[in-house]
């Protein structure tokens, strides 16, 4: 974007929340960029999950072939390094991906989790199988509500 104070379009979501909006590409008319975000249904209660989520469970970096810190030094011997060595995974976690990013993934793996991915619906008892230490659930897009567990709190 240029020719937009950015700041101040913050500041001003930050006091007023979401809202509906149009930025385009098009070189349409004021008006236009009016009527279209008027009309535009908005988010709320749209299922987002689902568009960006796997659709199956996969463990993550298996090989350890994506989460090494990249870097290029010589070594001891005047050999190049490319990469630092990964501490071992030993801590096995299950993370719900509800639009997971792989930097995360990446960074927990770098902090010796092994990373099991479940897909949005996974029942407890599939977690459970996994006999995870922990449960990671992701960020991801859109509105929370139709997400949000509409249950009575459990009471021991």
């Amino acid at each position: 974007m240029a020719g937009l104070d950015t700041r101040a379009l913050t500041k001003k979501l930050r006091v007023q929340g979401a809202m509906k909006s149009c930025l385009s590409t098009e070189g349409i008319s004021d008006r236009e960029a009016v009527a279209r975000a008027k009309q535009w249904q908005g988010i709320v209660g749209v299922d987002l999950v689902q568009e960006v989520a796997h659709p199956g469970p996969f463990v993550w970096d298996p090989d350890d072939k994506l989460s090494r810190n990249w870097k290029i030094a010589r070594d001891a011997g005047g050999e190049m390094q490319y990469a630092d060595e990964l501490r071992p995974a030993d801590i096995p976690i299950v993370a719900f991906d509800f639009g997971v990013k792989y930097n995360i993934l990446r960074r927990l793996r770098q902090r010796g989790f092994r990373i099991q991915v479940v897909p949005p619906k996974t029942t407890a008892a599939e977690v459970m199988s996994y006999r995870p230490r922990g449960v990671f659930l992701s960020n991801g897009p859109g509105d929370p509500d139709p997400w949000i567990m509409r249950t009575k709190p459990c009471v021991n």
